[in-house]
């Protein structure tokens, strides 16, 4: 038998043999070689062969090795794309989950956590990858939902290593399909909101946790089908929004768990760490504005406070995967800013450190300018002026988050939005708003004609402008609109601005 590929061993039938069982399990439990388990197979043929022999031996085994090598075989093949042709059915879908041992009617029969832990893991890639067999709404069928909730509704007897797997198949048991989001509802009636703030409560009141990287894998999974769960609460509600009250009666004591997940200490650089803060803020994401005061009045609001700024500069100055998470950030920011307007000194000083806006103000009135045109500092590197440069970002959500955070940070004030930004990047916001307030030299019946023959100098478009050249025309021909009376700024009524 070829000692470097036990894979090709199923082809000469010896699958399910000591030697065959002791070859794949080191593959799977050695770095990166489940990377290469795949490299020795060429032909359709053999990819086919080798799968199915491997699935009637997942069904057929009563052995906890052969049966953990073999569900570790398959999930690898799966997540190669290969064989999935071959097993995915419904059939194989539904003789996997009642191996996984989730739903006591429905096991066949028992293996051991190693074994159990694998299979949870192929039923995983199985679902996957089934997606487009629509295996979510076969999932949903079979009552998996309920049973998946039942089953996480005892933490003390969840294994750690089975907790991670079992949680991402919830997580892809609840994915939206289309325009169908009722799934969640489904999940939110069963009471899996309280038995996942359930599970958060038991896993925080062991000593040191999370300290491995399974417990902060199953910490991370909880708070992201915590998310899932929650969508239709807060500002991304898609249909009718979830009443809090109603799915969330125990927010007092649930939210303070989620504070207790952000002020975790350790370093930001622990990608764990980092994405189970993230997955925090994006449960924070999905409170309801008028309970969003709730993030300083429950838990250390200082500690509160400090934490979430400290992870909104370091996705904005130190990440480098196209701060992916910084629209989440950005947007918990501002929903906070708008409900506790007591956190804007404290976040101003955070993003604009050593800038003071009424003194900014009088210099200004000093030198009689009448427009702060540019950012004052714009080469600093603040976070205030990483938010400012997102203000022009064509991701079109981070545009409008970043521009909406620091009007809220400024109170909805138009003037000091300016001053605060710049007229340029302040001046699509506050167009967008209607706080520009045009004078008694123009009439709307011939605008533009009364603008080029009062202001002949107005800078033309050229040919083969970059963006940096437009950008620029636009701020200059703008402040020389504002200098000669044609536009000015005017200060908003936020209460007005709502309606």
């Amino acid at each position: 038998m070829d000692s470097t590929n036990p894979l090709k061993s199923v082809l000469n039938h010896t699958v399910g043999s000591t030697e065959w069982v002791a070859q794949v399990q080191n593959f799977c439990d050695t770095n990166d070689a489940a990377d290469k388990f795949v490299d020795v197979l060429v032909t359709a043929e053999e990819k086919e062969t080798i799968f199915k022999s491997l699935v009637t031996r997942i069904q057929e085994t009563e052995d906890d090795a052969e049966m953990k090598a073999c569900a570790c075989a398959v999930r690898i093949l799966l997540r190669e794309t290969y064989g999935t042709d071959v097993a995915l059915t419904e059939e194989f879908l539904l003789a996997i989950w009642k191996l996984c041992g989730i739903s006591e009617e429905d096991r066949p029969r028992r293996f051991g956590l190693p074994a159990t832990t694998e299979i949870s893991k192929c039923l995983v890639n199985v679902i996957f990858k089934g997606e487009s067999q629509n295996f979510q709404s076969i999932c949903v069928k079979h009552n998996f939902h309920r049973k998946l909730a039942a089953f996480l509704a005892d933490p003390p007897s969840l294994p750690m290593e089975l907790a991670f797997p079992v949680l991402r198949v919830l997580s892809l048991v609840s994915k939206p399909t289309g325009d169908d989001f009722s799934v969640h509802r489904l999940l939110a009636d069963e009471g899996i909101i309280t038995v996942l703030f359930s599970l958060i409560r038991f896993w925080l009141s062991k000593e040191g946790f999370p300290s491995t990287p399974a417990e902060k894998l199953a910490l991370h999974e909880v708070l992201h089908v915590l998310f899932g769960i929650t969508v239709d609460m807060g500002t991304l509600a898609r249909g009718e929004v979830m009443s809090y009250e109603k799915y969330l009666p125990t927010y007092e004591t649930d939210i303070p768990l989620l504070l207790k997940v952000l002020c975790l200490p350790g370093s930001l650089s622990d990608k764990g760490l980092y994405d189970i803060k993230i997955a925090v803020m994006n449960c924070f994401v999905n409170i309801p504005i008028p309970y969003y005061r709730i993030l300083v009045v429950l838990g250390d609001p200082d500690d509160t406070l400090k934490n979430l700024f400290d992870i909104i500069e370091y996705e904005l100055t130190t990440t480098q995967d196209a701060r992916k998470s910084a629209v989440s950030l950005l947007m918990v920011m501002r929903n906070l800013l708008f409900a506790a307007p007591e956190v804007r000194e404290y976040a101003f000083q955070r993003l604009f450190p050593g800038r003071n806006l009424e003194e900014e103000a009088a210099e200004r009135e000093r030198t009689e300018s009448k427009v702060n045109i540019d950012v004052p500092d714009k080469d600093r590197k603040t976070v205030g002026n990483l938010i400012i440069k997102e203000m022009t970002s064509f991701n079109t959500a981070l545009q409008y988050v970043a521009n909406d955070s620091l009007f809220t940070l400024v109170g909805e004030d138009a003037d000091l939005f300016v001053q605060l930004t710049g007229f340029g990047n302040a001046a699509g916001l506050l167009a967008m708003r209607g706080l520009f307030g045009m004078s008694q030299h123009t009439q709307a019946a011939d605008t533009a004609t009364q603008v080029k023959k009062k202001f002949p100098e107005l800078i033309p478009e050229r040919e083969g402008e970059t963006e940096e050249d437009k950008e620029d025309r636009m701020v200059r021909n703008f402040e020389k609109l504002v200098d000669a009376g044609v536009f000015q700024l005017v200060k908003g009524d936020p209460g007005e601005q709502k309606k």
